[in-house]
């Protein structure tokens, strides 16, 4: 499954302050079963069954991304990557008990717990993952440049029926459903981190549709298939920051899917503009720096033309000048060139593009 858009979290110091290898104090949720009893019927089967069940993808799981760190009570994920990666800073703490949470958390303090409901054993190393036993089979957590995946392999117990395959409480924060992906929000409803489950495979290897589902405080994995083995890997990650903080910029959906971000203003003073672009990549999740405009502009513009290329046009300049000029950027070549002025200055304006490939600006 494709997760279409998407959409900042601990870096070094995060682990200087201890934030890292912070178990879990919590007290057990009793949503936890520790027994064999529920829907699966019995507990995982481990990396075992997994390369039996699925040989070709077990090494994607048990050998790929930098292995979990053991700490008191559990285990801790290694150093955050770069601020290109998906982890972003966003540090995970997996607990050895199974009746106690997954925490994942930043150094600026936003902290979630996790508890999925039918772990019934206590995580254990194997390879480069950290493995739990489940009600109808195993959880598999890694820690990839793209987040945290927890891989699950289902037997056919765990899909049999309507219900979903898999459910997580999260503590600390509020759930919003986007698309077939959930967001978990800060408390001033910004996306900190994105739960996506971009794969799915039955036992004979054919693909298979997954949706997670936000209610409440609970997230919800509902598979399209029904008394077959499943490999699903919800993955968690955190959104791409820009390389620049800035408001009032204008941003258009490349023809290739990309997102282009320019200019904006970059404190609180709207005459302060910047010339600084970002482009967005939906496929990879990350933010990576284009060729800057030839002008600082906000309140500006960016119209996607026939041909691919951005027309930016007008805005406002330093010490608050509205524009009439524009300019044309090549997403082939990465670079900017002069475009004719539009007769007379426009800010906080709107533009599109015509039938016959002319772009109308009108007002502001």
């Amino acid at each position: 499954m494709q997760n279409r858009i998407a959409v900042f979290l601990c870096a070094i110091a995060g682990i200087a302050g201890g934030a890292a290898c912070r178990p879990d104090t919590s007290t057990p949720s009793e949503s936890i079963s520790n027994d064999t009893g529920g829907r699966g019927g019995r507990a995982g089967a481990g990396a075992t069954e997994l390369r039996a069940r699925f040989p070709q993808k077990a090494p994607a799981i048990l050998d790929v991304g930098e292995s979990f760190l053991p700490v008191e009570n559990g285990f801790a994920s290694p150093s955050p990557l770069s601020r290109t990666s998906g982890r972003r800073g966003l540090m995970m703490s997996l607990p050895a008990a199974a009746t106690r949470a997954v925490v994942l958390h930043t150094p600026d303090g936003f902290e979630i717990r996790v508890r999925e409901r039918g772990i019934v054993g206590p995580g254990a190393p194997e390879n480069l993952a950290v493995v739990y036993p489940r009600e109808g089979g195993s959880s598999f957590w890694t820690a990839v440049e793209a987040g945290y995946e927890e891989w699950l392999l289902l037997d056919e117990h765990a899909t049999a029926g309507d219900g979903p395959v898999a459910t997580w409480d999260v503590e600390g924060a509020a759930l919003r459903q986007d698309g077939d992906a959930v967001e978990v929000l800060d408390a001033a409803g910004g996306t900190r981190v994105r739960v996506t489950a971009p794969a799915a495979w039955a036992e004979d290897g054919r693909p298979v549709d997954v949706k997670l589902v936000a209610r409440e405080a609970t997230i919800e994995l509902f598979a399209d298939i029904e008394g077959e083995s499943l490999l699903v890997d919800p993955l968690w990650t955190s959104p791409p920051a820009m390389t620049t903080p800035r408001w009032n910029h204008a941003a258009a959906l490349l023809q290739d899917g990309r997102v282009l971000i320019t200019g904006g203003a970059t404190t609180g003073n709207w005459d302060l503009p910047t010339a600084v672009v970002d482009i967005y990549d939906v496929a990879t999740n990350t933010i990576t720096a284009a060729a800057p405009m030839t002008v600082p502009r906000n309140y500006h513009t960016a119209t996607v033309l026939s041909d691919g290329r951005v027309l930016v046009a007008g805005g406002l300049t330093t010490n608050g000048v509205s524009l009439q000029s524009c300019e044309i950027y090549d997403p082939t070549m990465n670079t900017w060139s002069s475009a004719a002025a539009m007769n007379v200055r426009h800010r906080r304006h709107a533009a599109d593009i015509l039938s016959n490939g002319q772009v109308v600006v009108v007002g502001g």
